[in-house]
């Protein structure tokens, strides 16, 4: 199991975190009026914190890598921050994986939902437009796997040539091109079109799209081959390290294994 920070095209992997611990915000501040009433007022986001902690077989070399970004060595950050189980699951962040309204600023799409995905799930929102067009799911760009190999992007759409889509982007978010999926929708229901691709020569950073759909919902993206049933996106585009605690194991002469604790908090 490992954990990636950096930036594109320098995503730097952190192997063995023994336990990752993920906390949000809270998104409502509550008050309680002169009447003894309790109102609820709601933050537009809700940002996350995580506690990690290596095992007690960490090297100083595993130990050196995390430390080089929480004592700055990597400049001030803000970094991009693959946690264990993104790259598995939904590597999008929670409002683009949701089709939330703050992601959507195309001026031919409007929201649309809920929708009844083919698997039976009800997601709380959708795109949609009145025309065929080309949808982004949010502003984000996200890092390629550092060892290379594939992408699989999953996008649920409506439309006769409707197709899930990979774009690709080079270290300073230049397009480069896009992949396409071979599976098109159709008019009169709700299809799961995905695309596996490779990125191409220069290629570091992926976005997820859907191409000449009238609605498309329930968006993801992991590294890989192998399709994931969507859920909502365990990706971070902003955060920093910091907060490191160390427990010393064992020492001694080419054998010196220690436990590291620290924290990643999201920005933005």
């Amino acid at each position: 199991m490992s954990i990636y920070l950096g930036q594109l095209g320098r995503m730097v992997e952190l192997k063995c975190p023994a336990s990752q611990r993920s906390t949000s915000e809270d998104r409502y501040t509550f008050t309680t009026t002169i009447e003894g009433r309790r109102k609820a007022q709601a933050r537009p986001t809700s940002r996350r914190v995580w506690d990690l902690q290596t095992s007690d077989a960490a090297t100083p070399e595993q130990v050196a890598a995390i430390m080089a970004f929480v004592q700055g060595a990597w400049g001030p950050g803000p970094f991009i921050f693959v946690s264990a189980e993104a790259q598995y699951t939904n590597m999008l962040v929670p409002s683009a994986s949701l089709c939330a309204p703050e992601d959507q600023w195309q001026t031919d799409v409007v929201m649309a939902g809920p929708v009844m995905l083919p698997d039976g799930r009800m997601v709380p929102s959708a795109y949609a437009s009145a025309a065929p067009t080309t949808y982004l799911f949010g502003r984000g760009i996200y890092p390629v796997p550092p060892t290379g190999g594939p992408v699989t992007a999953s996008v649920v759409v409506q439309g006769d040539t409707a197709r899930a889509r990979l774009n690709w982007y080079d270290a300073q978010k230049a397009y480069l091109g896009s992949t396409t999926s071979t599976t098109a929708g159709t008019a009169g229901g709700l299809t799961v079109s995905r695309v596996t691709g490779i990125p191409p020569a220069g290629a570091v950073g992926v976005g997820v799209g859907a191409f000449t759909a009238l609605l498309c919902t329930a968006p993801t993206l992991v590294w890989g081959d192998s399709p994931a049933p969507w859920t909502t996106g365990r990706g971070c585009l902003e955060a920093v390290p910091h907060a490191p605690s160390s427990d010393l194991v064992l020492t001694g002469p080419g054998r010196t294994y220690s436990n590291l604790s620290f924290t990643v908090t999201e920005l933005g």
